[in-house]
């Protein structure tokens, strides 16, 4: 069970928006109104955005980068 299953469609745009916004500085504005209200693909895209912070944060100049746009990571 994913975190995002009990969310509605709703929470899912906004968290997905929000959190694409926050990598990118630029809300999405690719997708198509079917997507933008389908429950499997906002997952697939929110975990992508994780994949990618995680890819990020796995190297030095990565981690550094995040860190100089004013990401902060526990240890």
């Amino acid at each position: 069970m994913s975190e995002f299953d009990n969310m509605s469609v709703a929470e899912l745009q906004g968290y997905y928006s929000d959190f694409h916004k926050a990598i990118f500085n630029f809300r999405p504005r690719y997708h198509t109104t079917e997507q933008w209200y389908n429950l499997e693909w906002l997952k697939h895209e929110i975990n992508s955005l994780h994949d990618h912070m995680d890819k990020m944060k796995a190297t030095p100049a990565g981690r550094a980068q995040l860190e100089s746009e004013g990401w902060q990571f526990e240890d």
